[in-house]
């Protein structure tokens, strides 16, 4: 779910159908017209005779990773994170999520976000 100042709408969209999205002025009415687009595929699909994909399962991630890297990188993060006074998981953390951030906002869409008039 995202508020897309382009569309000047809510935005919903489905993992399983990267193709289906809802629009609405609420985050209830991009959702409701979201399952709509999702219902309409899945006729077809069943109309076809293509095979439905399984719903994603909810999982309990551990919050944890165990992660390999060239050794001359762990070794600028080491350096880096102790010029900064921080632990080397901390900072690997927080370039991690500023990528992530990075990655998913835009000037025109932020995820959650309430529009402003």
């Amino acid at each position: 779910m995202i508020w897309s100042d382009a569309d000047e709408d809510f935005v919903a969209t489905s993992l399983e159908f990267p193709g289906a999205s809802g629009f609405g002025a609420t985050w209830e009415a991009a959702v409701a017209d979201v399952r709509e687009a999702i219902l309409g595929i899945l006729d077809v699909m069943v109309e076809d005779g293509e095979p439905v994909p399984d719903p994603r399962k909810l999982e309990n991630f551990s919050g944890r990773v165990n992660l390999r890297m060239p050794r001359s990188l762990h070794r600028d993060l080491a350096i880096g994170a102790e010029r900064e006074g921080v632990s080397l998981n901390t900072l690997m953390l927080t370039h991690l999520a500023t990528g992530v951030g990075a990655a998913t906002a835009t000037s025109s869409q932020r995820r959650w976000a309430a529009p402003r008039h």
